[in-house]
């Protein structure tokens, strides 16, 4: 996976619009809150994340992950790009009522798909739930992406709804 970024990072830098989306994607801020739960998991509860530079966010959402010691995330609000890419790799992932999913392909700047980044959306959908990577074989959104709600993911991942311990806090 790792690799993966590494080349797609080394390809956006070769692209003068890659330099324009590292720059929205600082604008993109996660905010999410860290939470203990009664049987002592650790989990960070996501609010807003709107996704970003690859490199960039994977870097961060490792670091987070090792710095404390996630073992859960709780998609609580909007959790759209990256964000839905790598929360919903973590297999005790899990959703709220209040959830708003972005999906989209990876793309370059959020316009264009090429051969990488058809190939790096392939290698991260398949480390989605078995049935999410059904909706996607099935209804593959374009670069401008798609909003899931709660109502789409209870039918299609209602495994990965959340707990009455994790729905609200």
């Amino acid at each position: 996976m790792q690799n993966v970024i590494r080349k797609f990072s080394v390809f956006n830098k070769f692209l003068g619009l890659a330099g324009v989306a590292a720059l929205l994607s600082a604008c993109a801020a996660h905010v999410g809150r860290l939470e203990t739960t009664p049987s002592g998991k650790i989990v960070e509860r996501i609010y807003n994340d709107m996704g970003g530079h690859v490199a960039t966010e994977y870097a961060a959402w490792q670091s987070r992950r090792a710095r404390d010691n996630i073992s859960h995330y709780v998609l609580d609000g909007n959790c759209a790009s990256f964000c839905s890419f790598q929360a919903l790799a973590a297999p005790d992932t899990c959703y709220t009522r209040s959830v708003r999913l972005g999906v989209h392909p990876a793309s370059i700047a959020g316009l264009i798909e090429t051969d990488e980044t058809r190939e790096f959306t392939r290698k991260l959908v398949a480390r989605w739930p078995r049935g999410l990577q059904n909706w996607w074989a099935a209804n593959r959104p374009s670069v401008l992406g798609r909003d899931l709600l709660y109502a789409d993911l209870i039918k299609i991942i209602p495994e990965r709804e959340c707990t009455a311990e994790l729905e609200a806090r």
